[in-house]
Formats: C-alpha cells, structure tokens, sequence
C-alpha cells in the first residue's frame, strides 16, 4: 500500500499543479510531469482536459487515472492478503 500511496500523493501533486497553472518548464514541476506521465498515459487520450483560464488545466484525465490505479492498489493488496494469510 505504501508504493500505490506514493502514486497517489503523485498524481495529486500532478493535479494540483496543473491546476494552479504551475510554470512547465520550472524543473519541480517538469520533474513531476516526467514522473507521474507513465502512470497517466494510459488515459491521456480518455477525455479532454478543460481549461480553466490561463495557465490553469483541470486534469479529468488525471483524476481517473487516480481512481483507477487505487482500485488496482485495492485488488493486489487483497491479492497478496489472500495468498500470504493462513488458512484456518
């Protein structure tokens, strides 16, 4: 849970970000980009990103990934309890 927890905190930096129309090309939020676009790219192309003036981008697309990626987190933490638990 701890790795999928990571993601998540991510994604969210990701989200917020975009959100307060962070510069791009600064390297902390280039940096986060970098990291968090091959846990996104799987739903890029899902829907478009509105914007929301400016700079700003209210990342839909991020959110689902978010959403999705901790119903994965859910079923392999299940996974592993259900395989390293005793049976009674």
């Amino acid at each position: 849970y701890f790795l999928f927890g990571a993601l998540e905190l991510l994604l969210l930096t990701r989200v917020v970000l975009h959100l307060i129309g962070a510069n791009p090309t600064n390297g902390f939020a280039n940096f986060i980009d970098m990291l968090s676009a091959p846990f996104v790219a799987l739903f890029a192309t899902l829907l478009q990103n509105p914007s929301l003036g400016g700079t700003s981008v209210l990342e839909i697309t991020t959110l689902i990934a978010m959403f999705v990626w901790g119903i994965v987190a859910w079923f392999v933490g299940r996974l592993i309890w259900l395989t390293m638990s005793r049976a009674r």
